[in-house]
């Protein structure tokens, strides 16, 4: 029995206008600031990927990951310091484009 079965329909309904509201006013939303670490998957993992390829062709999804979480692991302070750069500038942006996304449900 799933979760729906338990609903009326006019609360099935109710959910449905609800649901459809809510993607409509997120339509327009800033993408969320990337953490150091995915930007730092970002940029590696095209080449990791390539690497593993090489050595095995049938890496898994799963592999990639944990392969990309130890490399991270590993990174000095210095060497993870480009990264954080980048998501203080991703940050950055996205406090901007949030602040202009607020204004405009204002209005």
């Amino acid at each position: 029995e799933t979760f729906r079965s338990n609903f009326s329909d006019t609360q099935k309904k109710y959910l449905r206008r609800y649901r459809k509201y809510r993607k409509e006013r997120r339509k327009n939303h800033p993408k969320t600031a990337l953490s150091p670490y995915m930007c730092f998957v970002k940029a590696k993992r095209a080449e990791i990927v390539q690497s593993q390829n090489m050595i095995n062709p049938s890496t898994t999804f799963e592999d990639i990951g944990r392969l990309l979480g130890k490399t991270w692991k590993k990174l000095s302070d210095l060497e993870k310091q480009p990264f954080i750069r980048l998501a203080g500038e991703d940050s950055e942006r996205y406090t901007g484009e949030l602040a202009t996304y607020k204004a405009s449900l204002r209005r």
